[in-house]
């Protein structure tokens, strides 16, 4: 199960009810108080100090990343109408998947998919022996499958991405060379 759930914007308001200082809020990644805006004069982006507001916005799908204990150590979210991009907490170092617990599981083959609907698509269909590495794969994922996985049939499945370079080595088929390569 991803327990994913739907953002209200409200979190901020909710944790400063809650005793929390926005300070705090804002340095564990669940509000921000900057925004990038272009600089008039150099045209450049640049980030601005604005008011704290929620990092989640409103109707974005957020999921919990839960590690092999139980314990939520990141969210990660999407947009189901793809008005904003996928976004995930700021510092945070991909050393984990999204339905991470199968990694340990007995499972003779697993699947690894690159995003959070292609997880939630195969659970509903059934099958629980997958992971999603949220976006590109990193170093630390591949570690993570050579330690979980020795004698395990992995099945690496990713997006073509039409709008990637191809000449570029971008996207899906540069994933699963790295994943690949990497194991």
């Amino acid at each position: 199960m991803l327990r994913a759930g739907l953002a209200t914007g409200k979190l901020l308001e909710y944790l400063q009810e809650m005793g929390f200082a926005p300070s705090e809020i804002v340095k564990y990644g669940l509000a921000t108080d900057t925004i990038k805006v272009k600089d008039t004069e150099t045209g450049k982006e640049v980030e601005k100090t604005v008011p704290p507001f929620d990092y989640y916005k409103q109707g974005l799908v957020v999921f919990p990343v839960i590690d092999h204990a139980g314990k939520v150590i990141a969210f990660t979210a999407k947009d189901p109408e793809k008005k904003h991009k996928a976004s995930m907490l700021r510092g945070i170092a991909k050393k984990w998947f999204i339905n991470y617990a199968a990694l340990s599981k007995p499972y003779q083959e697993l699947f690894v998919v690159e995003g959070e609907n292609d997880v939630a698509s195969l659970m509903d269909a059934g099958c629980e022996n997958v992971v999603g590495t949220a976006g590109a794969p990193s170093g630390e994922q591949v570690i993570l499958l050579k330690n979980f996985c020795p004698g395990k049939t992995l099945y690496l499945w990713f997006d073509k991405d039409p709008d990637k370079d191809p000449k570029k080595s971008e996207g899906g088929p540069r994933h699963t060379r790295f994943i690949y390569e990497g194991l």
